[in-house]
């Protein structure tokens, strides 16, 4: 149950940025693209695959490596308010779990949770150099 709500609760979440960007890229394609596919006779799915999605591949790649980049954070503004003894078992993700050793609970291991937030940003900043990588390959301008 925990899950399915967390899930939901950032679907919620996520889902207004996203339509904002991606229609903000949608409205970046020249409609004088779609007319002259038009008269060259081509149907929607053409127009889709070879006008929208190649325009729009930027921004869908930008919005790629930004996802990648709050995977290892795993909300932790959501877990941790949805967050209780009865949910201990399946809730408690690495950011969770790093501040209940450094301010929550009983101890307090500052040591433990700088090494392993440490860890955890140095992981961070591997996938996005790995997924900007693969976006430059694509002939797509990654973040930098």
């Amino acid at each position: 149950m925990f899950r399915g709500i967390l899930v939901i609760s950032n679907i919620i979440k996520t889902s207004g940025y996203s339509t904002i960007v991606y229609l903000a890229a949608l409205a970046g394609v020249s409609p004088t693209l779609y007319e002259s596919a038009a008269i060259d006779g081509a149907n929607r799915w053409q127009m889709l695959t070879h006008i929208t999605l190649p325009r729009i591949m930027p921004c869908i790649m930008i919005m790629l490596i930004l996802q990648l980049a709050s995977l290892l954070v795993s909300n932790f503004d959501q877990v941790y308010n949805l967050y209780n003894n009865y949910v201990l078992s399946t809730g408690d993700v690495l950011s969770t779990y790093i501040y209940r050793i450094s301010l929550g609970g009983s101890g307090t291991d500052f040591e433990l949770s700088t090494a392993m937030n440490f860890l955890l940003n140095t992981m961070g900043l591997i996938v996005v150099l790995i997924a900007n990588k693969f976006v430059n390959k694509l002939d797509v301008q990654g973040i930098f």
